[in-house]
Order: C-alpha cells, then sequence, then structure tokens
C-alpha cells in the first residue's frame, strides 16, 4: 500500500535584493537588544541601512531624521508605546509614505484589529518566520531578492545488499 506524503517545494534562501534598487532604510524599535539583533543579522546582509531604536520616544526620533521606508515595530515597549509613536508617526504627511508593520507575541487575533487601526500597515506574531519578514517587505515596498539556486542531490541506485567495500566506492 503506496501512502501519498504531501511535499512542499523547499523554500530558496534569498541571497540579496536584485539590483537597480534603491538602498533602502528600515528602522528596528524594540526594547529587547535581542530582538532588534535577530532582526539586524537576518537584513543586513542585504544591504538595508538599519537603525534601530529601544522605546517609542527614540523611534519618533529616529524616523524623523532617519527617513526609513519601513519600520519594524514592537508592540510593547517602555517609555512611549507602540500605539502612541505609530499614531504620531502617521498622523503626518511624511509618516503616511512610511510603512509600520508591528511585531507582537500576542496570540489573540482581536489584537490584530487594535495594531491596524492604531496605523500599522501590517501584523506579524513573534515567532516569526524569516519568509514572512520578507514576503512582508515585499509587500509594503515591492522588493524584489535574488533566490540561492536550489541544490540537487544526486541519488545513487543501490543494490539490494549493501557491502562494506560498497560503501567505500561511495
Amino acid at each position: 500500500m503506496k501512502t501519498d506524503i504531501p511535499t512542499t517545494e523547499p523554500t530558496r534562501p534569498i541571497i540579496a535584493l536584485e539590483p537597480q534598487q534603491p538602498t533602502y532604510r528600515i528602522l528596528i524599535v524594540d526594547d529587547k537588544w535581542t530582538n532588534r539583533q535577530l532582526l539586524i543579522k537576518l537584513l543586513s546582509p542585504l544591504g538595508f541601512k538599519l537603525q534601530e531604536a529601544s522605546n517609542g520616544r527614540e523611534a519618533i526620533e529616529m524616523w524623523d531624521s532617519f527617513e526609513p521606508h519601513l519600520i519594524w515595530m514592537d508592540m510593547r515597549m517602555p517609555v512611549m508605546n507602540r500605539y502612541e509613536a505609530t499614531k504620531y508617526i502617521k498622523a503626518t504627511t511624511k509618516g503616511q509614505a512610511t510603512a509600520i508593520i508591528a511585531l507582537t507575541a500576542s496570540i489573540f487575533e482581536e489584537e490584530r484589529a487594535i495594531v491596524l487601526s492604531a496605523g500599522c500597515d501590517d501584523f506579524i506574531r513573534k515567532p516569526f518566520r524569516e519568509a514572512e519578514i520578507f514576503e512582508t517587505m515585499s509587500k509594503h515596498m515591492g522588493l524584489r531578492y535574488v533566490m540561492a539556486e536550489p541544490t540537487t542531490i544526486p541519488v545513487i541506485d543501490l543494490p539490494s545488499s549493501v557491502t562494506p567495500s560498497d560503501l567505500l566506492l561511495l
């Protein structure tokens, strides 16, 4: 009896941005250093200009001077929360051109409505998948990526019984 196992096409890693695109500026806002570093390590090899902030007040100051194309905004932060910072940024003409994507550890679906009503353009739950980050950036900034070439593993037709000398040939 043969059982069909559904397979998904493996995702190829993104290795670069396609040529002829501008240098995109991205602001990463999270009160936890490790969370900011995770996004920095993911995005910096692709040539993005990155800045980081640890609270909503810093985010507004950085946004005003850095003028990022996109902000990754953690949901819960000290000093000034993400809702206040997002509303402040989106209330300006310049802020309308900035995509703000909420990153949250919340499991509640109603959180999505609250985040979007505060002015965020999108919402991703933590822990996120790498592909989600790149798909969301493409959706909101029109990014195009260069993907790694697929690798193939050669299939070796082995006899039904394998001897140690057969293995040495491999």
